[in-house]
């Protein structure tokens, strides 16, 4: 009588712990961390479309970040594209002097020791002269208009035809939006109804639009792939470009952190797109078990 007793206490004990606490041996050292630490208990009511939730606001945030660069003085001095400043007398040119010899021999005389330097973002632009505080602004009217900034060679105005004329932000633009079209469709994703009944499946489920997901997390990808790609050449390019025609006076290098959360982007949208894959892929499984038991 004292052994059932004792079984059935045990049972009604095991029961009582929570899933993943019944899966672990009691004398294991992740059942003894999860008795100290404690899981808390929403773990269990997450799902996987709430994983590719967080991807996909993970490269939403990402490019907003980006995006957001040299527009705002508290970033814009960090996320940039492409960098141009002046060559100190000190510094070393890249093309030996015979190269222009006409136009290198001025240039030194030229800028003067002039240590301005120029970031450039998608929607903004930032300056800095001496060691002054970076100021940025949407253009480069205001920049000029303040007078803080001694610009022999132009090259404010040479940075702001290239935001013009080189950087193009709308597929960036465009992942955006389909982020939020992806988000909204995952959040109308409710799983399993409480009430199973003929074993099947909930209207939640069946109500999902896989199709609109995949198509927009699709889209999406490759919006953010031609991006990456076009920023990265476009910033190297007018890099050279630069340093080339500003009579080697000028030195430009391109924003290491732009580029890495532009590659980021994408290869969260890379990894949400196979993940969304794989879950719609389980919804039609699903359906179509449900179907053959009906």
């Amino acid at each position: 009588m004292s052994s059932l007793t004792r079984s059935s206490t045990t049972s009604s004990a095991d029961t009582s712990h929570p899933w993943w606490r019944r899966l672990i041996p009691k004398r294991a050292w992740l059942y003894r961390l999860d008795r100290f630490i404690g899981i808390p208990s929403w773990i269990p009511y997450i799902g996987f479309h709430h994983v590719c939730m967080f991807i996909v606001a993970s490269a939403a945030t990402v490019v907003a970040i980006l995006l957001a660069g040299s527009a705002l003085s508290l970033i814009g001095s960090r996320v940039y594209l492409l960098e141009v400043s002046y060559l100190r007398s000190n510094e070393e040119r890249k093309l030996p002097p015979d190269v222009w010899e006409n136009i290198t021999s001025l240039a030194p005389e030229a800028i003067r020791d002039t240590q301005l330097s120029v970031r450039l973002g998608y929607f903004g632009i930032c300056a800095r002269q001496d060691s002054d505080k970076w100021t940025c602004d949407s253009g480069v009217s205001d920049l000029l208009a303040s007078k803080r900034f001694t610009d022999p060679l132009g090259i404010l105005n040479t940075v702001n035809r290239i935001k013009d004329n080189a950087i193009f932000a709308a597929p960036f633009l465009i992942s955006e939006a389909l982020s939020l079209i992806a988000l909204f469709v995952l959040n109308r994703f409710e799983g399993w109804s409480k009430d199973k009944e003929r074993y099947g499946i909930s209207p939640e489920l069946n109500a999902f639009n896989e199709k609109t997901l995949l198509w927009s997390s699709g889209f999406a990808t490759i919006f953010a792939l031609s991006a990456a790609v076009w920023q990265h050449v476009a910033a190297a390019t007018a890099a050279t470009y630069l340093e080339v025609s500003a009579a080697l006076a000028v030195k430009a290098k391109v924003g290491v952190i732009a580029i890495v959360l532009g590659w980021l982007a994408f290869g969260l949208w890379i990894v949400a797109f196979l993940a969304m894959g794989l879950m719609c892929l389980a919804i039609r499984w699903v359906r179509k078990t449900s179907e053959r038991r009906l």
